[in-house]
């Protein structure tokens, strides 16, 4: 079974601790929720996942193997970062054309899937820089989804989507599950995630505090079962802010 460990990381740039021993897992067939406000470390933890920084202590993992030790070719992660990044000078459709050329086998999507389930039809022939937000968004995903992967890891993805398009994404990331992949996705859209995730890691400061299922983080702090997965997460931030006398 596929799986990504972080077992006991940390990373430190310079003289800032950006994560201190943070554990958790991503398992096959898993949605999970990486939740935690502006500079808890979320962008952090998926550069490391991804191979942008590696970790100054801990091992990350996948399959059992450090993943300084895997050759890119062998990598089986897809990344949609926090800020889209194109070819200016390159129209969507020619964006489309050259990453698919880049990955052979089997895909998850054909290109003419992905133009329509994105709506990508009217965009084909302009340049990015002409798009808008939401659009610049549609198309960062679908390149995201060209190549075949285990895992899919998505910084704060909802930026700039509309309702409807919120909809599309939201249900193909349930479709990534029923194929058996496994979805990482940061986002402080609490409200966005809580219908499509089995698991959340909540961080702050860099520190993970709270891990796991809805139901279980609840019970770990004693909330009521019918609390939303915002009101859980602001009593957490709430709680150890008064505990620790950290300003809000």
């Amino acid at each position: 079974m596929a799986k990504i460990k972080l077992d006991h990381v940390s990373l430190k740039i310079g003289n800032s601790e950006i994560l201190e021993d943070i554990s958790f897992e991503l398992n096959q067939e898993e949605i999970v929720g990486l939740v935690g406000p502006n500079g808890a470390g979320k962008s952090s933890t998926i550069k490391l996942i991804t191979r942008f920084y590696s970790p100054t202590q801990g091992e990350i993992l996948l399959n059992d193997k450090k993943i300084t030790l895997l050759k890119t070719s062998y990598y089986p992660i897809s990344y949609i970062p926090d800020e889209p990044i194109f070819y200016d000078y390159m129209t969507v459709e020619e964006h489309l054309i050259f990453v698919n050329s880049m990955y052979s086998g089997r895909k998850c999507y054909t290109l003419s899937e992905l133009i329509q389930i994105l709506d990508l039809t009217p965009h084909l022939n302009k340049t990015p820089g002409t798009l808008s937000k939401g659009t610049r968004q549609k198309l960062m995903i679908a390149l995201s989804l060209i190549r075949n992967f285990d895992f899919l890891i998505a910084d704060e993805p909802f930026s700039g989507l509309d309702p409807e398009q919120v909809h599309i994404f939201k249900r193909i990331l349930l479709t990534q599950k029923e194929h058996k992949k496994s979805v990482l996705i940061s986002t402080h859209q609490l409200g966005l995630i809580e219908d499509i995730c089995d698991k959340y890691i909540m961080i702050e400061q860099g520190k993970v505090i709270a891990y796991g299922s809805k139901k279980e983080i609840l019970a770990q702090y004693g909330f009521s079962s019918d609390m939303s997965l915002e009101q859980c997460y602001l009593s957490i931030l709430k709680s150890r802010r008064e505990i620790y006398d950290v300003p809000g």
